[in-house]
């Protein structure tokens, strides 16, 4: 009976500790809960996307803001590979990268200076900064990795980056303008220029046309980058043929990620690729087109549009710039032609106002000779031509004078007395033959 109490005693005792432990185990459970409640809470008020990933490189947890960068629910996410928030050129390297971090895990703060892009669940990429830390559980070791979007930070640094190359690009295209070169020694190096700016997905090949000032057609008038195994480029278009001649004839930049149905011009020899064509506009005026290739299924780019766009501004305002000058030098040449002309006539008139005037004397006495000589002699014979020929160098001279007259009369001082007598003398037998009588009376 003493033993069976004994028994009854120790059950209770242990049955009491069992209690206690069960207790404990609530408490602790309890205590586990609120930690796992403060740690969730922790992780949501982060302002970056947070995700734990594992050895088999699967995600384990993520918060909420990785939901709200990402778009994936953690119900959605969790036990997945990690492979599907990558890019899908990214995957091979990102793969030798996180077992490259599993064999030796170390922190890698933000800030890498590494391009990474991350892929939102609707199939969008986006610029980002990641910080990796790993941590040891009992079960596994995890990496803990923030995703933070930088695609804000990322798109002002490219403005000013784009800016940057714009203003230089533009700088040495204006120093290169003002070089005594030919327009084709320029363009070919402002095509150099474009075509080998840092971090802009252009091939190194080119071409500038110009608008033929008399035919809707583009000539070809530079070239850069092309070797002598490839189809080299067109040497005119006609405005509204092919991809060059639809974007220059309706003044607006085209693209062309591959050779499209657009591309009315096709070359057995020529290579695979795309386009940028862009007009060279002053105001209304087409001036001609800039013409630069991108690799096949290169995506367009609204930066490398403004690059390009900005360019052409340069180049209308360089092509507007050589025009004036050629304008102002023909000017220039017209107004010297047009001066020496004038001095000419100045000149001219001069001399013609100098031999005018015994000219007339020599013409008004061999008429009054003339009407002396008897009829049928040599002497009236030699009167006639005298009267003939003077006569003709009067009319020379009046051609003479009329051409070269500059509508502003010439002022000399001359005695006014010895005029009248001249002119008297000269006119006598014009005044007998009308009975007009002159009586002079000089104060």
């Amino acid at each position: 009976m003493k033993k069976i109490d004994k028994t009854k005693a120790e059950l209770f005792r242990e049955l009491e500790d069992i209690k206690k432990q069960v207790q404990e185990l609530n408490n602790s459970q309890a205590e586990f809960e609120k930690a796992r409640v403060k740690y969730e809470k922790l992780l949501d008020s982060t302002p970056d996307a947070m995700l734990f990933v594992n050895t088999q490189n699967k995600v384990v947890l993520v918060n909420a803001q990785f939901e709200n960068i990402f778009g994936y629910r953690q119900d959605e996410i969790v036990g997945k590979k990690l492979d599907i928030l990558v890019p899908e050129r990214y995957k091979k390297n990102h793969s030798k990268m996180v077992q490259r971090f599993f064999a030796s895990p170390n922190v890698r703060p933000m800030g890498s200076h590494l391009e990474i892009y991350a892929r939102k669940k609707n199939g969008v990429e986006f610029p980002a900064d990641i910080s990796l830390s790993p941590l040891q559980t009992d079960e596994d070791l995890l990496v803990t990795a923030a995703v933070r979007d930088i695609s804000k930070r990322k798109a002002a640094e490219d403005q000013i980056e784009l800016n940057y190359y714009i203003q230089k690009v533009t700088n040495s295209m204006l120093k290169i303008s003002l070089e005594p070169l030919s327009m084709e020694e320029r363009f070919e190096r402002i095509l150099d220029l474009i075509l080998n700016v840092p971090n802009l997905s252009l091939q190194s090949k080119g071409t500038i046309y110009l608008k033929d000032p008399n035919a809707e057609v583009l000539s070809l008038r530079a070239q850069h980058g092309f070797t002598e195994k490839e189809s080299l480029p067109c040497t005119e278009i006609p405005l509204g043929h092919c991809l060059c001649g639809k974007s220059a004839a309706m003044s607006k930049l085209m693209y062309a990620e591959d050779m499209d149905p657009i591309h009315e011009i096709h070359d057995a020899e020529m290579f695979p690729h795309g386009h940028y064509c862009v007009p060279i506009v002053s105001g209304k005026k087409l001036y001609g087109l800039l013409n630069v290739y991108i690799q096949e299924g290169h995506k367009r780019s609204n930066r490398e549009e403004d690059f390009l766009t900005s360019v052409t501004s340069t180049l209308a305002a360089i092509i507007d710039r050589d025009r004036a000058e050629k304008e102002k030098k023909d000017l220039q040449r017209q107004l010297a032609q047009a001066e020496k002309l004038a001095a000419l006539g100045r000149f001219t008139a001069n001399i013609a106002h100098e031999i005018r005037n015994p000219l007339t004397s020599m013409g008004g006495f061999a008429r009054r000779l003339d009407k002396t000589i008897p009829e049928n002699t040599k002497e009236k014979d030699y009167a006639n031509i005298i009267i003939a020929e003077v006569t003709r160098l009067e009319n020379i001279l009046k051609n003479i004078l009329s051409f070269s007259r500059e509508g502003l009369p010439n002022f000399t001082e001359n005695d006014l007395s010895e005029v009248i007598d001249r002119v008297l003398q000269m006119n006598e037998d014009l005044f007998k033959e009308k009975a007009i009588v002159i009586k002079r009376s000089f104060a």
